[in-house]
């Protein structure tokens, strides 16, 4: 287990696995390669994720979040920046996803092989969706809504941004 805190400053970690708490007040966070239960905050920064696998749930007030992996269960925030997430090839979703932004826009980035129920909305932005959804019982596909079965169904994947674009792809 690892815990990292500082008030004003960075963190980076590197090969670790485990449950990981790091947190900052002012200052960008970079995990590389990973594993376990993965918790990220930072007031004021951008974080990064590379190689990730297990539970990742980040929060940053103020700055972007990119994120690669192979995760089950993904809780994304910002207040004010984009966010960028690719799933690597072999997620599945454990639990449901949520990936949501006050200010910025959102790529979701899905392999060819996935199963999910899609609930994504931009307040104030457009949706562009290369994904194959179906739509579902109750499910839309608008400019600015999509929601639909995409593969089998399964666990909510619920996209939020108040005020900017939704990219979904697939790789």
């Amino acid at each position: 287990n690892l815990q990292a805190r500082t008030g004003d400053g960075s963190i980076r970690v590197d090969g670790v696995s485990g449950r990981l708490r790091l947190s900052t007040g002012d200052g960008s966070i970079r995990a590389v390669d990973v594993t376990g239960e993965v918790s990220l905050n930072t007031g004021d920064g951008s974080i990064t994720v590379d190689r990730a696998e297990g539970r990742l749930d980040l929060e940053t007030g103020d700055g972007g979040v990119d994120v690669a992996g192979k995760l089950a269960v993904v809780k994304l925030h910002t207040g004010d920046g984009s966010i960028v997430y690719r799933a690597e090839p072999g997620t599945i979703m454990t639990d449901d996803w949520n990936i949501s932004t006050g200010d910025g826009s959102v790529a979701v980035h899905l392999p060819a092989a996935f199963n999910a129920e899609i609930d994504a909305h931009t307040g104030d932005g457009t949706i562009r969706n290369d994904l194959q959804v179906q739509p579902s019982d109750g499910g839309v596909m608008s400019r600015r809504t999509v929601k639909g079965r995409i593969g089998t169904g399964g666990r909510l994947l619920r996209i939020r941004t108040g005020d900017g674009s939704i990219r979904l792809r697939t790789h």
